[in-house]
């Protein structure tokens, strides 16, 4: 479980990164006090300052009746939950997908893509020999609507955009 807190002038910031046994709610419920115990925060402050909350959208974390989220609302009233705008957005990019015809064909279009460049070091090292005669320089190729967040595929949509003519080169 990673978690972030927010300081002043709503930064937020990595906090720890707790290994968790007992993947029940209950479970991550005690990983969590325990974790914030051990760095001195006491549940009498969390009383106070303990107000937001988000995670995604699995049933451990915010199932209706027995979740983590319905726990931790019971023991700390004040408490605003939702669901994580990131995940949020990528499950609705993922859902869109899936209804917009086309899309499946540059998604396998930029899979073959990544699989070529990735899983061949041979074409790796043609691709940058491409880019180094036309004083270019390549970047990573990833996937694309996949399980990461957006901002994975629009790296991998920009790499392919600033290495076209590269790829337009190696390709010839």
């Amino acid at each position: 479980m990673l978690l972030y807190l927010c300081g002043e002038k709503n930064q937020t910031f990595f906090f720890d990164l707790v290994e968790v046994l007992d993947k029940t709610a209950v479970g991550l419920m005690k990983s969590l006090v325990n974790c914030l115990s051990h760095h001195g925060i006491k549940e009498d402050f969390l009383d106070d300052c303990f107000v937001g909350f988000a995670s995604d959208g699995a049933f451990t974390m915010l199932g209706k009746d027995c979740g983590l989220v319905t726990l931790l609302k019971k023991r700390f009233p004040k408490l605003i939950v939702w669901h994580c705008s990131a995940h949020r957005l990528q499950l609705a990019v993922g859902s869109t997908v899936e209804d917009v015809a086309g899309v499946d064909h540059f998604r396998m279009f930029m899979d073959s893509l990544y699989a070529l460049y990735h899983q061949s070091s041979k074409n790796q090292r043609e691709l940058e020999e491409c880019a180094s005669s036309l004083n270019e320089q390549v970047k990573k190729i990833g996937l694309i609507l996949d399980i990461r967040w957006v901002a994975s595929s629009e790296r991998t949509l920009s790499a392919v955009w600033s290495s076209y003519a590269s790829l337009h080169k190696h390709f010839w």
